[in-house]
């Protein structure tokens, strides 16, 4: 995947040269993203590639790699290695700056044009009265208007740089707008169309004027090339074997997933009811990865893009629901906001970090999505595209290989088998991040942007991270201070634009936020360990428990391992050095806050892109067969590692629609205050984020019991000391007077047995006893899903 510093690359354009580089002379490669300024004279130019080179030494060098057609420098294509003269030199290095300069033009009308088809996607929607249609157009507008407008007029900034630089504006501009309407303390009226009207102006007029400049430069660029290369046109071929494997495998998972229809989450997810011709859809995208080095970028972006889908779009497909039981729980906090249309910033950590749900609401609003549950299902598939251009865009600074790049990026997406893809600001805040590190990477070539627009891009980005997440600033700008200590970013103050607004925010809000930070914890190992459950006397954890953890370990270790070995031939090198400290930052982290003992998973998450480049180093940049070979085997381990560990638990992982009606019934039939509502199982299951100081309180059986159920068999005389417990718990909470609730689901008996804590007997009886007694009164009951009234006294 190329050396660091890669070798020298040089490029002349028109008559002027320039260096593109560091102040000793070291030249930098352009995949793309940055300027394309050029370097030293060019001398010696490949006759496979465009790749050009300052002497025979180099060039002898670049073959004994194996020549890949992923350059970009000057040279002319088909002609015989030479000695080339200032004039040839200074034509061909013209032909590709005009030829760069109408791509830049090609991409910007197109965006454009995805802007304009969005927003009448969203008209049409909205005329027609289908919300999520609507919502499908406004998220377009949002991204290919308001998000790309910024570098709609810049003339050489590359596809990964628009798209990166697209993706942190578009939720930026979400989570910054949606707070401003329902932060009380801004004190901002909820008018979201006046807001969406005023965004989507500005970025008409914005693409308006980058549009009528780049039709002049296609204009003048067609002229200039017609007179360069006499209307030939050059067509790269070999590209029918990725094609053709791109094709058959994405088409193997689609009709898989589709004649698999709705799954019942069971043992292992959907894994053991698919059709096998999805796992040969996956395997065939993963050969067609490797088929497409050395072609054109576009056949192996769209086979990790489709690789991508297959593993997000499924599960959405099959199961319709979300994925974590967590995301019900961010529905209903969408949910409030759009009935409430404000927030208290100090009535808990939901509230006082809510920019992200504020700006769903925002979204739903507009699009008039009165129901959030769809958006949250399909999210890890919108949020798992933002973070490929967001990764891209990262490894694309980092590694001079466009195949290395997203050799790169598929790893990142199969070892991030962390689950943290849901419906959450988790998600937004990590992709974010990936989007800041690229934009202030120092070391990948010239500056992908302007100075003025990277730092108002960092600033405003900052911002919008900051009052989304508690977590993730402080993250993304410890690594920016370990960047800038080892010289690597630019501006050398970036860290401090993610982490004054983190820190200002959390000082304002300290009451809620110094609740997760104690000094008791500094340092403890328990920090560091994941969440623990204690199985039930007589029972064990089900194998499909111990199969998912070994299998996110082993997915870790490979990297790491792969990373020590990259980190180890580049010791002496101290951009290895900081790459592999950026790994660890989460770590510091999480030594400070134990994060509900769920730290470990975050830092595990915000670790993976730095181990991937750096284990990126391993292979030196020569992918050879046997090297081919060997990423294939890890790349395909890595795959079964994934599988295995994100889909195991979907049996109490996933909401069930009937559970998600059950809690709306509680909310709706229940009073605001002094109403409780008890888990009949272990594990999560969906609940409301509370805002105020006193509301709805939910309880689960641990809380209530004091310890694990002693009635293998419970009897009537079990069930009556359970609700003598639970009404002292209740009393002893807010007094006599309040309205209590249990719930039985067969996702909580699904977390029980995989957990060993109760069998699904033992859990039939009680939901029996619960049923038949006098004392209980069922408010609700479909699907399995049991919600009871406690009616006597």
């Amino acid at each position: 995947m190329g050396e660091w510093p890669p070798q020298r690359s040089t490029e002349t354009v028109g008559s002027t040269t320039r260096r593109n580089g560091d102040r000793n002379g070291t030249a930098r490669p352009d995949n793309g993203d940055g300027d394309g300024h050029g370097a030293t004279p060019v001398l010696f130019v490949c006759s496979r590639c465009r790749a050009a080179f300052a002497n025979g030494t180099e060039l002898q060098a670049h073959r004994a790699a194996g020549c890949k057609s992923e350059g970009e420098m000057a040279a002319l294509k088909g002609r015989p290695d030479h000695v080339a003269g200032p004039e040839v030199l200074t034509r061909a290095a013209t032909a590709v700056a005009v030829a760069r300069l109408r791509t830049s033009a090609e991409a910007r009308v197109a965006f454009a044009v995805a802007f304009a088809v969005c927003f009448a996607l969203y008209a049409v929607g909205r005329a027609l009265q289908v919300p999520y249609l609507a919502l499908a157009g406004e998220l377009g507008v949002l991204f290919f208007g308001l998000g790309a407008a910024p570098l709609q007029s810049n003339r050489s900034a590359g596809l990964p740089a628009r798209l990166g630089v697209a993706v942190l504006v578009m939720l930026s501009s979400m989570s910054l707008l949606g707070g401003l309407m329902v932060l009380e303390p801004l004190g901002q009226p909820w008018r979201p169309f006046f807001w969406a009207a005023a965004a989507v102006a500005v970025a008409a007029l914005v693409h308006a004027l980058g549009v009528r400049r780049a039709l002049v430069d296609l204009r003048r660029t067609g002229m200039r090339l017609r007179a360069i290369w006499g209307g030939r046109a050059e067509v790269e071929g070999g590209g029918w074997a990725p094609l053709t494997a791109l094709i058959l495998g994405t088409a193997a998972w689609v009709g898989a997933a589709i004649m698999a229809g709705h799954i019942t989450a069971g043992t292992a997810g959907f894994l053991p009811h698919i059709p096998p011709l999805w796992y040969v859809g996956v395997a065939t995208l993963l050969a067609s990865v490797y088929l497409a080095r050395g072609k054109r970028e576009a056949y192996i972006a769209l086979a990790v893009v489709s690789l991508t889908l297959a593993l997000t779009v499924t599960p959405a497909l099959v199961y319709a629901m979300p994925r974590s039981q967590s995301a019900a729980k961010h529905i209903e906090f969408v949910q409030l906001i759009l009935a409430a249309h404000r927030v208290r910033t100090g009535s808990g950590i939901y509230a006082t970090y809510s920019a992200f749900f504020a700006g769903i609401a925002w979204l739903c609003s507009v699009a008039r999505v009165t129901d959030a549950a769809g958006l949250a299902t399909w999210w890890p598939v919108l949020i798992g595209l933002l973070g490929l251009a967001e990764l891209r865009f990262l490894m694309g600074r980092a590694i001079p290989s466009i195949a290395g790049c997203w050799v790169a990026v598929m790893v990142a997406v199969l070892v991030n088998a962390v689950g943290q893809d849901y419906f959450s600001p988790q998600s937004i805040g990590f992709v974010m991040g990936l989007g800041i590190y690229a934009l202030v990477l120092a070391r990948g070539g010239p500056p992908p942007v302007s100075a003025r627009l990277r730092n108002a891009v960092l600033v405003f980005s900052g911002c919008a991270l900051a009052t989304t997440h508690e977590l993730s600033p402080f993250i993304v700008g410890g690594v920016l201070v370990v960047l800038a200590l080892f010289r690597l970013a630019r501006p050398r103050w970036a860290a401090v634009a993610v982490l004054v607004p983190a820190t200002i925010w959390a000082g304002v809000n300290y009451d809620v936020v110094s609740g997760f930070v104690s000094f008791s914890f500094l340092l403890h190992l328990s920090n560091f360990r994941p969440p623990r459950t204690v199985a039930t006397p007589g029972l064990a954890r089900e194998l499909v428990v111990r199969a998912g953890s070994y299998a996110l370990l082993l997915g870790l270790l490979v990297l790491i391992i792969a990373a020590l070995i990259g980190f180890w031939r580049h010791r002496r090198e101290s951009w290895a050095w900081a790459f592999l400290l950026c790994a660890g930052v989460g770590l510091i982290c999480v030594a400070a806050s134990p994060y509900g003992n769920e730290g470990i998973f975050r830092a595990s998450l915000f670790g993976i892109p730095w181990l991937v480049l750096v284990a990126a180093r391993a292979f030196d940049g020569r992918l050879r067969r046997r090297t081919v070979l060997a990423l294939a085997g890890v790349s395909l381990l890595l795959c079964g590692t994934f599988l295995v560990s994100t889909f195991s638990l979907d049996a109490s992982n996933v909401v069930r629609p009937a559970d998600l009606a059950a809690l709306r019934t509680f909310e709706r039939v229940s009073p605001v205050r002094d109403s409780y509502l008890l888990e009949m199982g272990y594990g999560s299951f969906p609940t409301t984020v509370p805002t105020l100081p006193v509301t709805r309180r939910y309880y689960a059986l641990p809380t209530v019991l004091g310890r694990l159920p002693w009635a293998m068999r419970p009897s009537a005389d079990d069930l009556a000391t359970l609700t003598q417990l639970y009404e002292n718990l209740a009393r002893s909470t807010s007094g006599p007077g309040g309205e209590l609730y249990v719930e039985w689901s067969p996702a909580m008996v699904a977390y029980g047995t995989e957990y060993g804590l109760m069998t699904g007997r033992q859990a039939a009886a009680w939901r029996d006893l619960l049923v038949a007694s006098p004392d209980w009164q069922v408010v609700y009951a479909e699907r399995g899903t049991v919600l009871l009234r406690l009616v006597h006294g």
